[in-house]
């Protein structure tokens, strides 16, 4: 089974009703504690809401190699935007 369109019809009944605020793609070394490269780290907010007005917020951390450097960039994104 294919992973992207296995879930396809339930995402798009999500986006029927509700609108991405904003999501976060950490990527690989994000938690340090865990002394592990290969746990991979997103989040999101979903807001309940069927306008297509809003804009969507996306940052994306997955060059940085670093939890120190992936905290500063995504404050500095948040500064820019």
């Amino acid at each position: 089974m294919d992973v992207l369109t296995s879930f396809q019809k339930l995402r798009l009944e999500i986006l029927k009703h509700n609108h991405i605020e904003s999501m976060v793609h950490a990527g690989a070394a994000t938690f340090e504690e865990l002394n592990s490269f290969n746990v991979l780290a997103a989040a999101f907010v979903i807001r309940k809401s069927e306008s297509e007005q809003d804009d969507s917020q996306f940052i994306r951390l997955t060059d940085y190699l670093n939890t120190g450097e992936k905290i500063k960039e995504y404050f500095q994104s948040k500064i820019d935007m």
